[in-house]
């Protein structure tokens, strides 16, 4: 992939993850990543080489912060006794969707999971037994593309999941960009819509969501989704054709404006529209190199890592250490699971 800055040592995400655990052959180290989204969690066990050495997936409860907790620990037992010999770090990994403030450990709003100011990561400490670490899920997928995926190679990344909304991943040179929680939420811009002039949220525009809603309401035929619309634009269809370009330029817009606060630094695109390939990622190259008078478009590439780079990047964040202990002594899951005694100091 061109463009874009050479990875540089010294960074949290970018340097080496941890020593060694001794002498002879060294295995990378291991751990626990879990990515709830609205339906399903996924957990994996992933290496700080980008290796998924076990994964796991089961239905989100719909109990509150409790019945998650009970969700989170099955899935960190089914993983453990899918990998019996491998040794794992004593933190895991979480990741959510909504606003979420990592220093916290704390999800402030989630609206489809029903927090508001839940702290997540000292209720999983608790719930295990064991050093947690919370993050966002689109942050965590953000850190995984940049490590092991479609980024890898570089020290920054702007990655943006298009599917039912729009959420971005901010890497700046080697540092998720959090402020709060608030970070990233371009798809709540305000912008005017093309077809009606009102001003609605971008990603009332520009998300793969939108883009088969505006199709289906111009036209009365249905769309199971927004590659549907795309394959309509392949057989010359007008009004597929000025929907996706509405939506290509809402949102080079929005893009095109952080891009010139931060740098033409890798943009790489997840989600539902990533599936379209070219017929939405070049128009889209296109549109930020018009905007981008002074730098010209950066890389704009699909992810690489799919469904699972939450999970995966909950894992590498894992890897970093954790930020919440239990608040009291128990038996951890996996009491056999040795600790490393120098990750705590590594991950500072």
């Amino acid at each position: 992939m061109g463009g874009g800055v050479p990875r540089a040592a010294g960074h949290p995400l970018l340097r080496p993850l941890g020593p060694p655990r001794g002498g002879g052959v060294v295995s990378p180290r291991a751990a626990i990543g879990l990515d709830v989204g609205g339906t399903a969690t996924k957990a994996v066990v992933c290496d700080e080489d980008g290796s998924v050495l076990a994964r796991h997936q089961l239905p989100t409860p719909y109990r509150g912060a409790v019945g998650l907790m009970d969700t989170l620990a099955e899935a960190v037992a089914a993983l453990e006794r899918q990998v019996p010999g491998v040794p794992l770090e004593p933190t895991v990994g979480l990741a959510v969707p909504g606003i979420v403030d990592d220093t916290r450990g704390v999800a402030v709003k989630a609206t489809n999971l029903d927090f508001a100011e839940t702290p997540l990561a000292a209720q999983l400490a608790d719930r295990l037994g064991r050093p947690s670490r919370l993050g966002h899920d689109v942050r965590a997928g953000g850190v995984a593309e940049l490590r092991w995926g479609a980024a890898a190679g570089h020290e920054s990344v702007m990655f943006i999941p298009v599917g039912t909304g729009i959420a971005t991943a901010l890497v700046l040179d080697g540092r998720v960009v959090v402020s709060g929680g608030y970070a990233g939420e371009n798809g709540h811009a305000l912008i005017r819509d093309p077809a009606t002039g009102e001003t609605v949220l971008m990603e009332r525009v520009a998300s793969a969501a939108a883009v088969a809603r505006r199709w289906s309401e111009r036209t009365g035929r249905s769309a199971a989704g927004s590659l549907d619309v795309f394959a309509a634009a392949a057989e010359g269809d007008p009004v597929a054709a000025a929907v996706i370009d509405e939506a290509v330029t809402a949102m080079a817009d929005v893009l095109a404006c952080q891009l010139t606060l931060v740098g033409p630094i890798p943009v790489v695109v997840g989600g539902g529209l990533s599936r379209a390939g070219e017929a939405y990622l070049q128009p889209l190259r296109e549109a930020l190199d018009a905007r981008l008078v002074l730098s010209g478009a950066p890389p704009v590439v699909p992810a690489q890592l799919g469904s699972w780079a939450g999970a995966m990047g909950s894992a590498a964040l894992a890897l970093q250490g954790p930020t919440h202990h239990p608040s009291s002594p128990q038996t951890p899951s996996n009491p056999q699971t040795p600790s490393n005694p120098q990750s705590k100091e590594h991950s500072r």
